[in-house]
């Protein structure tokens, strides 16, 4: 991604075909530059008011994955570039509610303090009414509301993307409630179904993260194992959103258990996201990685692990 993102930054999007501008704004909305990614959402922008309606859907729905996982990282010149690209006649047509959710989000981005984030998911669940029971919920849980533990098997996920995406949020709630209530063999179960979900493509919500780097932290090798799983096939595409407090914490996080292949996954999105010290510290795993190869007389990895970490710590292509 890395490298990506620096080939994107030499593409002009005006001297290339509307295909190759999503593909570009594609990996622009990656960028730690909020004005980077501000351009990205007006390429797109560009190609949704254009005349190829497939095209648009493609531009639309990368738009709004980007807008969901952007979470409280969306700045407000980000937030007016979506509600200007959500309020186009053409979205609002396929999308009536589409302009109040992008300002709901902004608002909820935008929160000071606990009583502004309530009233701006009051305005969420106005323009989203299929919210308020995951949001209830979430309260519910907060305050230490008991939760039957359920006997039944667990249901499989609905057809519908809405009512699938509702679904899944509502596991990730499910994984919760199972760790407060020290029951991890039920959370292993459930965190190995949204594991299976993401290996089989389907889109989560960078939230998932989190609820894996709290399962990390749990002292039960069955669910810390189903929350590598997940960790790691979210890791294995490029997608974006980061957990609560960063890939680096979660790169520690894995290290400290022994997951030193994980870790590094971890590491380079930090590197990615810009992350305070994420380069200095994968280049120094990356280089205490190629010494333990040379020392074990693993010289063509060793060399390559070593040339890799002085590329990122000189901040240039080895």
């Amino acid at each position: 991604m890395s490298e990506a993102l620096e080939e994107a930054r030499r593409v002009d999007p005006k001297e290339v075909p509307p295909e190759a501008r999503l593909v570009v704004a594609r990996v622009q909305l990656r960028s730690p530059s909020r004005f980077v990614r501000a351009a990205a959402i007006g390429v797109l922008d560009e190609i949704v008011v254009a005349d190829d309606a497939s095209l648009a859907t493609r531009a639309l729905t990368l738009v709004a994955r980007w807008a969901d996982d952007a979470g409280d990282a969306l700045t407000s010149l980000e937030a007016d570039r979506l509600v200007a690209l959500f309020g186009r006649e053409r979205v609002v047509k396929v999308s009536p509610r589409v302009k109040d959710v992008a300002r709901s989000l902004a608002r909820i981005a935008g929160s000071k303090d606990d009583i502004a984030l309530s009233e701006a998911l009051g305005e969420a669940v106005r323009s989203a009414p299929e919210l308020a029971p995951l949001h209830a919920r979430a309260r519910d849980i907060l305050r230490g509301r008991f939760e039957a533990a359920p006997i039944e098997p667990p249901s499989p996920p609905p057809v519908g993307t809405a009512a699938r995406r509702a679904f899944r949020w509502s596991e990730m709630l499910d994984v919760v409630v199972a760790m407060r209530d020290r029951a991890p063999a039920r959370a292993a179960r459930t965190l190995r179904a949204l594991a299976e979900a993401i290996e089989a493509g389907e889109y989560l919500p960078a939230q998932v993260l989190g609820v894996a780097q709290a399962a990390l932290t749990y002292d039960d090798d069955e669910l810390r194992e189903a929350a590598a799983r997940l960790v790691r096939a979210r890791l294995e595409r490029a997608s974006g959103g980061a957990p609560p407090r960063g890939y680096a914490l979660l790169a520690d996080t894995l290290a400290s258990l022994g997951m030193a292949e994980l870790s590094v996954a971890a590491r380079r999105a930090a590197v990615v996201a810009n992350e305070p010290g994420a380069a200095e510290s994968l280049g120094t795993s990356l280089a205490r990685e190629g010494w333990e190869l040379a020392k074990a007389g693993n010289r063509v990895q060793a060399i390559e692990k070593l040339r890799e970490a002085k590329a990122v710590l000189v901040g240039r292509k080895a």
